[in-house]
C-alpha cells in the first residue's frame, strides 16, 4: 500500500497534490487537504481518522518516502499561479451558444416579448455554460463551467462542474499547456465588477444561472453570485460594505441565515414562507406564474427595485416570532375608529342593491348574499379540527390577517397615514390577543412587500345574507348567539308561511312539507309539529299519511255525499249508510268496493271538523308569525357538551 492508496482508504480522495473529501450536504468532493514530502497536511476540522494541520503517515514501512518525494516534486512543477487570462480572451475562444441560453431565450421571448439580454456575458465551451468572475477592479479570474440539459436544469451525472481554469479542451483554446495545474483563489463574486460605481441594491444568490435571469428581470438590482453555498465564506466581503445587500439563499438551507443574523445582513425567506421544495432557488419560480411563490417573489424584488423595501436589517428584524397560547377566545377590536381627528373607514360592501327580507333588533336577512370587505377583523377566530378541537390562527393564517387588515385599510383611507393607523393595529393585536410576534418584522419586512403587491382585494371578499344594524358592543359569543336567534326566526317564519299555505289547500300535511329536515323539529320547532298533528288529527280527521290516503280515495269516489243512521232494533247498533245519488250504500258495501275495513270507513265517516282546535291553532299562527321579532330560542346542552335550540318563547322588549 502506497501514500495514495492509504489515504484512500479512509475514504479520500487524491488529484495531484490535492486532497478531497466528499460533503455529506452537497455530495461534491471538496478540498480539504494537500500532501507534502513527507506528510499532509489538512485544511478541515471534520477529516477523521486524521486530524487538523500536519498529520504524519502511521508506519514508515507503508511509504516509500523517496517515491512520495518524487511525487509531490512532480506535482508541485505543474502547479502554477499566474492564470493571466484577459477577458478578450475568454471571449473569442468561447461560443455565444448553449442549452441555458437557448432556454432563457425561448422563456424571455415567450414571457416577456424580447430575447434574453446577455448582461454578464455567458457563454459556452463544448457541452458548458460559462459564467465569467471578474473582481471589483475589472480583472478576468476565471469562468465556472455547468452542463445544463435542453430544460435550463444542471445535468447531475458524472463530470458536469468545472472550471474555466481546470478544464483540458478550454486550457488548448487558449493556448496553455494542459497538464499545468493552475491555482486560482477565487475570492470575487460573480458579477462583482457592476458594484463598482454602483448605488443599487444588491442581492446575492447561490447560482451564476439565477443571477444571469433575475438580471434580466429586475435590472435596478445588482446581483451577483457566489458559486455554491460554501462560496460565501472565502469572497471579499469589503464589496458589500454601506450597501443595501439581501441574500437568497437555496431553500432549506441554514449557514446563510445564520451569516446574515451574525453580520447585520438582509435574508429573505420568501422560499421558504411559500413551501417550496428543498434545494431549489428563485430562478426555478420566476417563470411559474401557478406557483404561489411566484407573486410574493416579484412583490418583494420589485419593492426593492423601487427603494420601498425597508433594509434596517438588524437581527431583530430577521424573524416573525410569531406564537398563539390560545388561552382566550374573546372578541376585541384592534383598529381604532378615530386617527387624528379623522373617521377611520372599516369596510364597504354592495348591500344596497339587495333585498331585504327580515329584521330584528340586531340584524336585517338579505335575500340573497352582497360583498364585503372589514379591516376589522376576529384575531380570536376559531378553526375548527378534526374531533371538534379549537385552534386559533398560525402563523400562516395570521399573516395572511394582518394583510387583509392592512389592505383593506389602505384601500379605503387613502387621506390617512395608514401604516401609523396599522402600526396602532398592531400595538392592540399584542396588547390584547393570544398571539405575540415581532411588530418590527410586520412594519419592515411585510409591508414593504404588501404595499407593492397589485391591490387584489377580491381574495378578502366575503359573502354575507346579514347585515349588523345593533348599536350596543357586543362580545363575540353574544354576536354569534344573537345572529343564530335571527336565523332561527327566519328559519321560523318560512315555516310558518309553509304552514298556512298548506292548511288553505285543506289537504294532510306531512312533515317534509314544512320542515327541511328532521333535525329542524328537535331543534326548537317541535311545537309547530304538534301543531302539525293536531291539526291534521281534529281539523281534517287523518293522524297518519294512510289515513290521508284513505279518505282522498273515498272523497274522489263518492263526491257530494251524506251519511244517515239506523239503528237496528234487533242488535242495538247503529247503521251508517252513505246516501249518493239517492241511492244507498251501507259502510260494508263502501268497504269492500274502496278494499278497506268497516271500522275505516265508519271512523272517516264519523268525523266531525274540532272548530275550536281550527280556530286555536290558526290564532297561535297568527300570534306567532306577528311576534317574530319578540321570539327568544330557548338552548339546551346536549350529550356532547353543546348548546342547541331546543324551544322558543315570546319575551317582550322592556323598552
Amino acid at each position: 500500500m502506497n501514500y495514495i492508496q492509504y489515504i484512500e482508504s479512509k475514504s479520500f480522495s487524491v488529484k495531484g497534490r490535492h486532497i478531497y473529501k466528499r460533503s455529506q450536504k452537497t455530495n461534491k468532493l471538496e478540498v480539504c487537504g494537500i500532501l507534502n514530502e513527507s506528510s499532509f497536511y489538512m485544511f478541515s476540522e471534520n477529516v477523521m481518522p486524521f486530524k487538523y494541520g500536519l498529520n504524519y503517515f502511521e508506519n514508515k514501512t507503508l511509504v516509500d518516502y523517496s517515491e512520495l518525494k518524487r511525487y509531490v516534486s512532480q506535482e508541485i512543477k505543474k502547479e502554477r499561479n499566474d492564470f493571466n487570462i484577459t477577458f478578450d480572451q475568454y471571449n473569442e475562444t468561447s461560443s455565444n451558444t448553449s442549452n441555458l441560453i437557448s432556454y432563457y431565450n425561448n422563456e424571455c421571448r415567450k414571457y416577456l416579448a424580447r430575447p434574453f439580454n446577455n448582461y454578464f456575458d455567458v457563454k459556452s465551451y463544448e457541452n458548458f455554460t460559462a459564467f465569467p468572475f471578474i473582481d471589483y477592479n475589472g480583472n478576468f479570474k476565471t469562468a465556472q463551467l455547468i452542463k445544463y440539459n435542453d430544460t435550463g436544469n444542471r445535468i447531475k451525472q458524472g463530470y458536469s462542474t468545472t472550471w474555466l481554469h481546470s478544464h483540458k479542451q478550454a486550457k488548448e483554446r487558449l493556448g496553455l499547456k494542459v497538464d499545468d495545474k493552475y491555482s486560482i483563489k477565487i475570492n470575487c463574486f460573480f458579477g462583482e465588477h457592476y458594484l463598482n460605481g454602483s448605488t443599487k441594491p444588491i442581492a446575492v444568490v447561490e447560482a451564476p444561472k439565477t443571477a444571469s435571469i433575475l438580471k434580466m428581470l429586475h435590472p435596478k438590482i445588482d446581483w451577483i453570485a457566489t458559486a455554491g453555498e460554501s462560496g460565501l465564506f472565502n469572497k471579499d466581503l469589503s464589496v458589500l460594505k454601506d450597501r443595501n445587500v439581501i441574500f437568497y439563499a437555496d431553500c432549506g438551507t441554514t449557514q446563510w441565515k445564520e451569516f446574515a443574523q451574525k453580520n447585520g445582513y438582509c435574508y429573505s425567506d420568501v422560499l421558504e414562507r411559500n413551501n417550496c421544495e428543498l434545494g431549489t432557488d428563485l430562478a426555478d419560480f420566476v417563470f411559474n406564474s401557478s406557483h404561489k411563490a411566484y407573486t410574493d417573489i416579484h412583490s418583494e424584488l420589485y419593492a426593492i427595485s423601487e427603494n420601498e423595501f425597508n433594509f434596517e436589517y438588524r437581527a431583530d428584524l430577521l424573524e416573525l416570532n410569531f406564537n398563539n397560547n390560545n388561552k382566550s377566545i374573546e372578541y376585541f377590536t384592534a383598529v381604532p375608529m378615530f386617527f387624528k381627528g379623522l373617521k377611520i373607514r372599516l369596510k364597504q360592501d354592495n348591500s344596497a342593491g339587495v333585498k331585504k327580507i327580515f329584521k330584528d333588533k340586531y340584524f336585517i336577512i338579505c335575500k340573497e348574499k352582497y360583498n364585503i370587505i372589514n379591516a376589522q377583523l376576529d384575531w380570536h377566530k376559531q378553526k375548527v379540527l378534526k374531533g371538534g378541537k379549537l385552534r386559533g390562527f398560525n402563523e400562516v393564517e395570521f399573516i395572511k390577517a394582518l394583510h387583509e387588515c392592512y389592505s383593506v385599510l389602505k384601500y379605503l383611507n387613502k387621506d390617512i397615514n395608514v401604516k401609523e393607523v396599522f402600526s396602532i393595529v398592531l400595538d392592540n393585536i399584542i396588547a390584547n390577543s393570544n398571539i405575540s410576534f415581532n411588530h418590527k418584522f410586520v412594519m419592515n419586512r411585510l409591508i414593504p412587500i404588501w404595499d407593492n403587491q397589485e391591490q387584489n382585494l377580491m381574495q378578502f371578499v366575503k359573502q354575507r345574507n346579514w347585515i349588523y344594524k345593533g348599536n350596543i358592543k357586543l362580545s363575540r359569543n353574544e354576536f354569534i348567539t344573537e345572529l343564530n336567534n335571527t336565523r332561527f326566526r327566519i328559519k321560523l317564519k318560512s315555516y310558518l308561511k309553509r304552514f298556512k299555505k298548506l292548511i288553505k289547500s285543506g289537504k294532510y300535511i306531512p312533515s317534509e312539507a314544512i320542515f327541511n329536515n328532521r333535525y329542524d323539529i328537535k331543534r326548537g320547532l317541535n311545537d309547530i309539529d304538534l301543531m302539525r298533528k293536531e291539526w291534521n288529527k281534529k281539523v281534517l280527521g287523518c293522524s297518519t299519511k294512510k289515513q290521508a290516503e284513505k279518505l282522498h280515495n273515498l272523497l274522489e269516489c263518492y263526491e257530494n255525499v251524506s251519511t244517515t243512521y239506523k239503528y237496528d232494533i234487533y242488535s242495538g247498533y247503529k247503521t251508517i249508510t252513505l246516501l249518493l245519488k239517492n241511492q244507498e250504500y251501507t259502510a260494508k258495501l263502501i268497504a269492500d268496493s274502496l278494499g278497506f275495513t268497516r271500522q275505516a270507513v265508519a271512523s272517516i265517516l264519523k268525523f266531525r271538523r274540532d272548530v275550536k282546535a281550527e280556530k286555536r291553532i290558526l290564532d297561535k299562527l297568527n300570534t306567532l308569525e306577528g311576534s317574530l321579532t319578540l321570539i327568544t330560542p330557548i338552548r339546551s346542552t346536549d350529550k356532547k357538551g353543546k348548546k342547541r335550540i331546543t324551544d322558543f318563547t315570546i319575551i317582550e322588549d322592556k323598552k
